[in-house]
């Protein structure tokens, strides 16, 4: 895997961003922030977070302060959830990405393949995902579908890859950064 040192820096606004987004019955929701440099063919991950057993309006704060236009894949069994969300303005792709173990398969190997190729990029200070993959394994030669809420984000964002978006164009003067925007009271 390459971790990058300020990939927050490196990533181009002219490059389109995607996320995704994972939620667990437990109350449980992660979300991870992917831009795709085209020209090289390299998927960036430049931002995650867990969320957990938070209120969903915090969470939609969160997702709509990192840039509310980036398109947001999620996945099936989170249909209702997803409905609440978009009814608090987080831009979700219309259609639910597939989850089930056939597709989680394909696309974890297209991240394992990127990753060795040095074509997936994760900043180095994501600590949470980074230790989140070192502790993801295979069970029974098959992708885990619970328990690694950050990596399934990352899989449902990599699903959606072709949907993603580039930033709306802004007005001359205007500097568009990847500013965070995290919320001084909960800190996402």
């Amino acid at each position: 895997m390459s971790v990058e040192p300020s990939l927050v820096e490196i990533a181009d606004a002219s490059w389109p961003h995607i996320v995704g987004l994972h939620a667990v019955d437990d109350g449980t929701m992660a979300a991870v922030w992917l831009t795709h440099d085209t020209g090289t063919d390299v998927v960036h991950l430049y931002d995650a977070v867990r969320f957990d057993r938070e209120i969903l309006l915090v969470i939609a704060d969160a997702l709509t302060k990192r840039g509310d236009w980036k398109p947001i894949s999620w996945h099936k069994d989170a249909e209702s959830i997803s409905e609440r969300l978009y009814e608090r303005g987080v831009n979700l792709l219309p259609d639910a990405v597939p989850s089930d173990g056939a597709v989680a398969e394909v696309v974890s190997r297209e991240i394992e393949e990127r990753m060795r190729t040095g074509r997936f990029k994760v900043g180095k200070h994501l600590d949470a995902w980074v230790e989140e993959f070192a502790s993801f394994t295979r069970q029974d030669r098959k992708v885990p579908l619970d328990g690694f809420p950050l990596m399934a984000a990352t899989r449902h964002a990599m699903t959606a890859l072709e949907q993603a978006e580039h930033a709306p164009q802004t007005g001359a003067g205007e500097d568009r950064d990847m500013d965070h925007g995290r919320n001084a009271t909960t800190g996402y």
